[in-house]
């Protein structure tokens, strides 16, 4: 057991040095044995039946292999099992994702200083490790215009998380500049496919991404022109082509990030999910306005 883990592990590190397409053949795959999980941590394919290795083989010739980006280092820094948003958010800037300014507020001064110090108006948000649906418990408030009302905003959000979810102690509320209108909200991540390993997926975002069902998917790692040219295949192009006289969204920068979560995911296995929703895109770039990581 132990030497097929060693094997399992330079399987892996080969994949992610060289970009080549590795596939294995287990007839064990249906249980999940630990080595499976290691190879598949590492974005290598497991299949229980021969013919499905040989057909992923084929079909991995058409794509261009693709290795981890060189631009924006992966974060090595260890991080909780359970990241709430600030550090979550401190993991993807360390890749060069931007987010607007903001801090954490403990209390209702703290959440007025730092409303005039990131620049009004702002949108406040409740953070906790175990708050996975801040929008549905009352936890963002959007157009906070003065100081005085975000102190007034920090109370009430907390008493209100706190009584709709049982048992949740806030750790504070995160205040941050709120952001420019305009451009496309769009939702960019990776996760843990159990097939295919680590895959990325870019589409429409905010809250109603899961009614949408608009996405495209990609293996990771991949390469930002292949991702850039998978956009061209979701429902909503014509928004981030400029529907309407606006100007079409940076599609590479968009392809760029989506690619920085795939590289993580792939160089960091404690992890097993990222997303950032929304991520708003411009002609000018694209700007993280939330974001989540999940781990084991």
């Amino acid at each position: 057991a132990d030497r097929e883990l060693q094997i399992a592990r330079a399987l892996g590190e080969l994949a992610i040095r060289n970009g080549k397409p590795y596939v294995v053949h287990s007839m064990l795959e249906r249980q999940g044995t630990e080595t499976i999980g290691v190879l598949r941590a590492s974005g290598i394919p497991v299949f229980n039946r021969i013919e499905q290795a040989a057909a992923a083989l084929a079909l991995s010739r058409v794509l261009e292999p693709a290795s981890c980006s060189a631009a924006g280092a992966v974060p090595g820094d260890a991080i909780s099992t359970q990241p709430a948003y600030p550090e979550a958010r401190a993991l993807l800037a360390d890749l060069g994702i931007g987010f607007p300014n903001g801090g954490l507020a403990t209390t209702p001064a703290e959440a007025a200083a730092l409303a005039e110090r990131v620049g009004l108006p702002v949108v406040m948000k409740a953070v906790a490790a175990d708050l996975l649906h801040k929008t549905d418990a009352g936890g963002v408030v959007l157009g906070v215009i003065t100081p005085e009302i975000a102190a007034e905003t920090f109370s009430a959000m907390i008493d209100r998380v706190e009584g709709a979810v049982e048992g949740l102690s806030l750790d504070g509320v995160w205040v941050e500049r709120m952001a420019a209108s305009g451009g496309v909200d769009l939702v960019v991540g990776a996760r843990r496919d159990p097939l295919f390993g680590p895959v990325v997926l870019v589409g429409v975002g905010g809250v109603f991404v899961e009614l949408l069902d608009d996405v495209v998917i990609a293996p990771a790692p991949t390469d930002p022109r292949h991702l850039a040219g998978l956009l061209r295949g979701l429902r909503a192009r014509p928004m981030l082509a400029g529907a309407r006289g606006q100007d079409p969204i940076d599609c590479d920068a968009v392809a760029e990030i989506a690619v920085r979560l795939g590289d993580l995911l792939v160089r960091r296995p404690e992890i097993s999910e990222v997303e950032i929703n929304p991520l708003r895109a411009t002609a000018g770039g694209a700007l993280a306005l939330d974001a989540r990581v999940v781990c084991g």
